[in-house]
């Protein structure tokens, strides 16, 4: 411990207390988030219901538009296609898709204690400018080397990560309503749910209409 011999040192004493106050909350927040480690993807519940699309997608094609085509080929009788479920196929099949190269292709990003991993670079949490909330719940994050990347409440461990931003001291701007949920992190399962329900009654409904008019 230092020994000062007069009070001419006070300004001296004063910083030193301020830079042991410092340490001690860096090292309480190291602390803190020394148990955090998650990974931040988009969820597999959204996968699955993106692959349960292109089934659906390609049933109608192959109903309505393969099938007639090989019975005119094989037999006399005359292809009669059915083009708004093929349409209607072919947009399932598409959407499909394109979440699932969103999926595979979107960088991985993952926390580990007091670092996060991006596009292969490490940063510490100071290294976090600030995050951002939109009201229609889009999370942006700001990096000190100019790097920005975007989250949802789509993505595993979305409000994980908030909370541990928030532990951090991270600056937060803009809505509070996503840090307010439930820290699992996870998409809420009956959300998926309630998806999948619809777009399999809606398929029901328009196949059973496609094939009474048939």
């Amino acid at each position: 411990m230092k020994v000062y011999k007069s009070f001419d040192n006070l300004e001296q004493i004063i910083d030193d207390f301020n830079e042991r106050t410092e340490g001690e909350k860096r090292e309480a927040k190291e602390k803190a988030v020394s148990q955090f480690c998650f990974k931040l993807e988009m969820s597999k519940l959204l996968m699955n219901v993106a692959v349960i699309s292109i089934i659906i997608g390609l049933f109608f094609v192959i109903k309505f538009g393969l099938a007639a085509l090989i019975r005119s080929l094989f037999t006399d009788e005359r292809s009669v296609y059915n083009t708004e479920m093929i349409v209607l196929g072919s947009v399932f099949i598409i959407i499909g898709l394109i979440n699932i190269i969103i999926f595979k292709l979107t960088p991985l990003k993952h926390v580990n204690g007091s670092h996060l991993y991006y596009k292969g670079k490490e940063y510490h949490y100071s290294d976090i400018k600030k995050i951002k909330i939109s009201d229609m719940n889009i999370v942006r994050v700001f990096l000190a080397d100019g790097r920005t990347f975007r989250l949802t409440g789509d993505y595993d461990n979305c409000t994980t990560f908030l909370v541990w931003a928030e532990k951090c001291g991270v600056t937060f701007e803009g809505s509070k309503e996503l840090r307010k949920a439930d820290a699992n992190g996870d998409i809420n399962p009956k959300f998926a749910v309630v998806v999948i329900a619809v777009i399999l009654l809606v398929c029901g409904i328009l196949l059973y209409h496609s094939i009474k008019t048939t």
